[in-house]
């Protein structure tokens, strides 16, 4: 059996006081994200098992409020490479927080920081990856 396993730790800081966003949020944002991903991929039987774990917490201001919160994607998979077409199943859940009291001072919805989904998404990205839990499953 081989191992392949990668670690990452990761810490961003965000900082905006641009018009639009203390319009928006009261204030300037500062929003620090600390994190952990794991990913690993494993010989095992006629085929290869990987793995995929990411978790991150924020914990800042979100303008005049407290940022306090949390996401994980966790994927697990097994691709039959030994066989046509090397069919590949996977399973995962996604989640990402969202504020569960609108009308406290502290902010739980999960910041993405920089969304890049625009192309796939078009305006639907301004709340991508933010109040969610996806359950899902894929047959490649």
């Amino acid at each position: 059996m081989q191992y392949n396993t990668q670690f990452q730790l990761f810490n961003y800081f965000y900082f905006d006081n641009r018009t639009p966003a203390i319009n928006l949020a009261g204030d300037d944002l500062k929003i620090n994200t600390t994190g952990v991903s794991i990913v690993g991929a494993y010989t095992m039987g006629p085929g290869e098992l990987d793995t995929m774990l990411w978790f991150a917490f924020q914990l800042g201001d979100f303008g005049d409020m407290d940022q306090r919160a949390l996401a994980f994607i966790a994927e697990l998979g097994y691709q039959f490479s030994s066989v046509p077409w090397k069919p590949w199943f996977r399973v995962g859940i996604a989640y990402a927080s969202g504020d569960g009291d609108p009308n406290d001072s502290d902010f739980g919805t999960f910041f993405n920081m920089v969304p890049t989904n625009h192309k796939w998404y078009g305006y639907t990205d301004t709340t991508a990856f933010s109040n969610i839990i996806d359950l899902y499953n894929q047959i490649l």
